[in-house]
């Protein structure tokens, strides 16, 4: 096994000075066209609100769904967003902001997969295995056509993750499991669906691949990672059942496989992802790629010398590009977990790791096989045809570009909740609401046109805590709506009394968006709403909160012991 304590820095240097042309369209000013790209810019700006208001986890966003409030953060990968926010908070705009995360991710993917391969294999096939990961159609496809920039992301969390549990798996030690522990909660906030597809893979490789760790301290390692991240991903699971996804999947993956050849071969596109053969974008893996898993292959079946955890990813790779073939459809049926994947050629994440482990591996067994010259002349090879492969595909559809003001006016406005399908909607909330006026209305009879006796005087409109007096000067009860959807975790309290907050009914023609509302009895009220935690939120919170303290003071004691 190879050490990775004399790693050349001229291979480090290298790998960084071939990721940088990709970079180019990062480097120029302003923000290039991607379908979620601008998504991703006003989502950042709702996250930038909420923080600075002291939302922390930020869930909630007040701004999206025309001021409404919308909970998107509950949802979507957080690591992009407070990765983002790091560097908005050193004064960067919001666009260069996530540029900066896109391209440090990109670099930062390549130099910490060479790391990762140095544990096993020399510095040229490690070398050509981390330009196999960099230099790949799919993440082109994510970084400038569909704008899916939490893949991008995830691609440096990927193999922080195999690097962090490998070390761990091997030395046994206990600083290398919490570090393993961190790597793996890590990843798991940079993409809910990647993560969930590799965590058996990450499982099986850091078993496979251990010396000195027990299975019972590599499950410990993996339960560290989720009560890290559980702030995120339990009370984003329990609560997809109060989202329209929850109730049926907005995009079935049944209806999104692209053709075979597709796969191969496909003329670069920037249009959408369509139903039947008629995609817009690219699903290519890569023929450098495929030469790489092909190699591979030729040695699972004919030569016993590659590293046997490689044959078992050589396995699952092909397996994988079985599943995203349309003659699998009948185990998408039977697998109800595998519809929220979506659309299959995502799981070529797993073929482009796949490919670049067990590429490298392959290359690293030839001289082994006394074909010393075909290690160099095979690693040369798919360098060169995974660079040339891909110089078309690192440059935006058109050429218009985007600034702060841009995206976070005429856009948000636009966008509405920062997801083009609404998946994420509340199952309350029939139809997206229009602007309004006022944050509290009152609920007039339908006969009637005003009401002069009843008013509504603000007195704090601050993020989700708003406060208002109200006059009913009537002999009546009269119903107040307040202009927020209804979300669990909202509160009322009048007259400093707990109300409780009915839920709305679903399909209601008179709350058709689902809004929140109370009954104000005769007088001078006091009303109240702001948002908080839920009991499992809190639990959720808690239990990150404990898992990391736990974790760093452990690693705080083993460094002062040395």
């Amino acid at each position: 096994m190879k050490s990775i304590n004399k790693i050349s820095l001229f291979a480090i240097l290298l790998i960084v000075l071939i990721s940088l042309p990709p970079l180019q369209t990062l480097i120029k000013p302003g923000l290039f066209e991607a379908h979620d790209g601008r998504l991703h810019v006003i989502r950042l700006h709702w996250f930038d609100q909420e923080l600075m208001s002291g939302q922390f986890p930020v869930r909630w966003s007040e701004t999206a769904n025309h001021r409404y409030g919308y909970p998107i953060f509950n949802f979507y990968y957080p690591l992009l967003y407070y990765s983002g926010e790091f560097f908005h908070l050193m004064d960067f705009t919001l666009v260069d902001s996530m540029k900066l995360v896109l391209g440090l991710a990109f670099v930062g993917s390549g130099i910490v997969m060479y790391l990762f391969l140095r544990l096993w294999v020399g510095q040229f096939s490690a070398i050509a295995g981390s330009i196999l990961y960099i230099y790949a159609p799919f993440r082109f496809v994510s970084m400038f056509v569909t704008g899916r920039w939490a893949e991008s992301l995830v691609f440096l969390a990927l193999p922080v993750a195999f690097l962090a549990a490998a070390k761990a798996g091997i030395s046994g030690q206990k600083r290398h499991l919490l570090l393993g522990s961190l790597a793996y909660g890590t990843l798991i906030i940079a993409h809910n669906v990647t993560s969930l597809l590799f965590t058996p893979i990450l499982f099986l490789w850091t078993y496979l691949s251990k010396k000195q760790a027990s299975l019972k301290h590599i499950i410990l390692m993996f339960i560290g990672g989720l009560a890290i991240s559980a702030y995120f991903w339990l009370p984003a699971v329990y609560e997809t059942r109060w989202t329209h996804q929850g109730q049926q999947p907005v995009y079935d993956a049944v209806n999104n496989f692209p053709p075979l050849k597709s796969y191969l071969y496909q003329a670069w596109g920037y249009g959408f992802s369509l139903n039947g053969t008629k995609d817009g974008v690219s699903p290519m893996i890569g023929f450098a790629q495929i030469i790489a898993l092909l190699l591979s292959a030729i040695f699972v079946l004919f030569n016993k010398k590659l590293y046997f955890p490689a044959k078992i990813l050589t396995i699952i790779s092909f397996i994988t590009f079985f599943l995203m073939l349309k003659i699998s459809i009948p185990i998408w049926n039977w697998i109800p977990l595998m519809k929220t994947i979506q659309f299959p050629n995502r799981l070529t994440a797993i073929l482009v790791f796949g490919a670049a482990v067990t590429g490298a591996f392959s290359i690293e067994i030839l001289p082994k096989l006394k074909l010393g010259w075909l290690k160099w002349l095979a690693g040369s090879g798919l360098i060169i045809l995974a660079i040339y492969g891909n110089r078309n595909h690192f440059r935006p559809a058109v050429f218009d570009r985007y600034y702060d003001n841009d995206i976070t006016g005429f856009y948000q406005l636009l966008f509405g909740v920062g997801n083009p399908s609404n998946e994420v909607t509340p199952i309350w909330s029939e139809n997206l609401p229009p602007e309004y006026e006022k944050k509290a209305q009152v609920l007039l009879p339908k006969d009637n046109m005003s009401c002069p006796n009843i008013k509504i005087e603000e007195l704090s409109l601050e993020n989700r805590n708003y406060k208002f007096r109200i006059y009913n000067k009537t002999k009546q009860t009269y119903g107040v709506k307040i202009n927020t959807i209804y979300y669990p975790g909202w509160k009322i309290y009048v007259d400093n009394n707990f109300y409780p907050l009915s839920i709305p009914v679903k399909q209601n023609p008179d709350n058709k968006f689902g809004l929140i509302s109370v009954n104000i009895p005769p007088g001078e009220h006091i009303l109240q709403i702001h948002w908080s935690e839920t009991l499992l939120r809190n639990a959720a919170d808690a239990i990150s909160i404990f898992a990391l303290i736990f974790i760093l003071l452990s690693l705080k004691q083993k460094q002062d012991s040395k």
